[in-house]
């Protein structure tokens, strides 16, 4: 895998991690305030739904307690409200069941939330003159937490997305000395020497880049130095060093290498040019100017098999 995909996936999952934890304690603190509010809305009904029962619970004034819970319990924010004789016998009660609008199933289903149930004594002077019940209804709290998750996963989600592609961009960029320093090993090893001039300014891939040119420049002197040492091999192999001739091993090589080829049916021509009392001219004149005389004997010989693209000129004694 390479180093840009890890770095990807190395950021995603730092970025999913930050948001599970994000919305773990969004969540929680919603749903603990939820709760409360829910709890202090039920009790502030209890209390006030009792101050206004008071002057009819004791005279059983069933219309004026049923006008009373119905004004209140058609807000549709409690789950159950009844109204009770000291006997706890129910004078007025209004219910109706759990369903939240707009909120999937498996949402309600698995988040529980606490109902809270107040009860309210109501007293006319020392005398109990009944209580009120009153069941909180989970509904609001069950969509406020359904658009808050939602409303949280489509930011981060949004801001994820976006995050990748600037991470990836900024990454591409970050990681081009990277890819410049692989496309510069990959020419070292087929003889070419690049050298990158434009060094990044991020300090730790400045240092690989010039690493990569000292070593660059080490090659490609080491491998001069190579081609130059076998140079130097094969015309003290294969070269007189006198005339610039080939030698007597050069010689014997390119027959080899003709008589190999003779199948092609390959047409040549062979001459064998001997100066004739060479020694006793070196006698008479000295090893020098006898040396002169083959030196000059060559260059008169490599002038003229110019016209001939594949003459082979060779001193073999």
């Amino acid at each position: 895998m390479s180093l840009f995909k890890q770095l990807s996936i190395f950021i995603l999952f730092l970025f999913i991690i930050m948001f599970t934890g994000t919305l773990w304690v969004n969540f929680n603190s919603t749903q603990t305030y939820l709760n409360n509010q829910l709890l202090t809305q039920t009790e502030d009904t209890a209390t006030t739904l009792g101050l206004s029962l008071n002057p009819f619970l004791p005279t059983r004034n069933t219309g004026a307690i049923q006008s009373t819970v119905n004004a209140i319990f058609d807000r549709g924010y409690y789950q159950e409200i009844t109204v009770r004789d000291p006997n706890q016998l129910a004078l007025v009660t209004r219910q109706q069941d759990v369903v939240v609008a707009g909120v999937p199933a498996w949402f309600v289903d698995s988040i529980t939330l606490e109902v809270p149930i107040v009860i309210q004594e109501i007293s006319s002077g020392w005398a109990i003159s009944g209580d009120i019940k009153v069941v909180g209804h989970p509904g609001y709290a069950y969509q406020q937490l359904w658009e808050i998750i939602t409303s949280s996963f489509i930011w981060f989600v949004s801001a994820g997305f976006t995050l990748l592609l600037l991470g990836s961009s900024t990454l591409k960029i970050l990681l081009k000395p990277l890819f410049a320093v692989t496309q510069q090993a990959e020419a070292v090893c087929n003889r070419h020497y690049d050298i990158q001039v434009d060094l990044p300014k991020t300090k730790e891939l400045r240092t690989v880049v010039l690493a990569m040119n000292r070593m660059t420049n080490k090659v490609k002197a080491i491998f001069e130095e190579q081609a130059n040492t076998a140079k130097h091999l094969r015309e003290i192999s294969y070269m007189d060093p006198l005339t610039g001739l080939g030698n007597k091993r050069y010689f014997k090589t390119q027959m080899e290498s003709h008589l190999s080829e003779a199948e092609n049916y390959i047409s040549g021509a062979l001459f064998l040019i001997q100066l004739n009392d060479i020694g006793g001219f070196n006698n008479r004149n000295g090893l020098q100017q006898g040396d002169a005389v083959l030196i000059e004997f060559a260059k008169i010989l490599k002038m003229n098999i110019k016209e001939f693209g594949e003459a082979t000129l060779s001193r073999i004694t």
